[in-house]
């Protein structure tokens, strides 16, 4: 109780005392594993110091130990300020290792635009046909003059058919709808992946100057306004999203739901990033970099400052 008091009387955001919680958790977990009773001592706090440090030589980031032990100091301090500061001289200020999102170079953004549109539209045809698809599309792909145009190595070796479940495939294509999405706009995960249905107008796109589209949602309430999403797409990226939006609401049975819907037992719900993203171990298998969607964002951004 006294713990939870403290960490609620902070005067710090909730997802900062979340983080606090959860770190503690561990701490205390640390504590009982190593048979210590009075866990806020100094002997505790440096056990769990230590145990940080043996983190980063394993190769943990400094940035990642720093928030935890940030954590840990910060409860420690609201707690006992006594044994706060006689703990300042052993607590380690880790190096700030972390690296700076990258935006895509140009021949990373061609291999990824050419593998997403290859699954996005093998499957898309599917829905739109209401046929099966047999394989993963980057298998068969080919060039003109009959060589396969994407090369595997065979260690993460994609579920090739698809008699099991028809969720595979379509959550699939749902991740590369998402991420052809994040390619074209560059907009953060979150609010994309929040938007349903609802949140789109019949006629979604406003034209633009300079042959851009403003795709204009509208998206919860905060304070009782209305949230406006604002996003631009070339003509290319209007078609594709046109037409995804038709195959969003045949996955949603018509109804109002996600437009990019994670799908299990043919049940729609919402797709989460780390869900999306777990299409990259089988991209990676083929040479083709991750897809994240800060690097889209980055390379949305360094793309707009060299047209400038």
């Amino acid at each position: 109780i006294k713990i939870c008091n403290a960490i609620h009387s902070m005067d710090k955001t909730d997802r900062t005392k979340i983080n606090i919680f959860r770190e503690t958790v561990s701490f205390i977990r640390m504590m009982d594993s190593e048979g210590i009773d009075n866990i806020f001592s100094f002997d505790a706090v440096s056990r769990y110091i230590n145990g940080l440090v043996k983190l980063y030589k394993k190769g943990v980031k400094g940035k990642t130990l720093s928030s935890r032990q940030n954590a840990i100091k910060a409860l420690i301090k609201e707690l006992d300020i006594a044994l706060y500061e006689r703990c300042e001289s052993i607590f380690i200020a880790f190096p700030n290792d972390h690296e700076a999102t990258k935006p895509y170079t140009d021949a990373e953004l061609k291999k990824i635009a050419s593998a997403l549109n290859t699954i996005f539209n093998n499957y898309a045809k599917h829905i739109e046909l209401g046929t099966t698809p047999t394989t993963f599309p980057l298998y068969d792909e080919k060039n003109v003059d009959g060589s396969y145009k994407f090369i595997s190595n065979g260690s993460a070796i994609r579920q090739t058919t698809y008699r099991n479940s028809s969720n595979v495939w379509k959550n699939d294509l749902v991740r590369a709808a998402y991420f052809i999405t994040c390619l074209h706009t560059g907009i953060n995960s979150s609010p994309l992946l929040g938007l349903k249905i609802s949140d789109i107008n019949e006629e979604p796109f406003q034209n633009s100057s300079r042959g851009t589209y403003i795709l204009k949602t509208t998206k919860g309430r905060q304070s009782g306004k209305t949230n406006e999403i604002e996003t631009a797409f070339t003509k290319k990226g209007k078609i594709f999203f046109d037409r995804w939006l038709n195959i969003s609401k045949k996955l949603n049975s018509n109804t109002d739901g996600y437009i990019f819907p994670n799908l299990s037992k043919n049940e729609p719900s919402k797709m989460s990033s780390t869900n999306a993203s777990s299409l990259n171990k089988y991209i990676n298998d083929f040479g083709i970099p991750s897809f994240r969607s800060q690097r889209f964002r980055k390379t949305k951004a360094s793309l707009i400052m060299r047209v400038t």
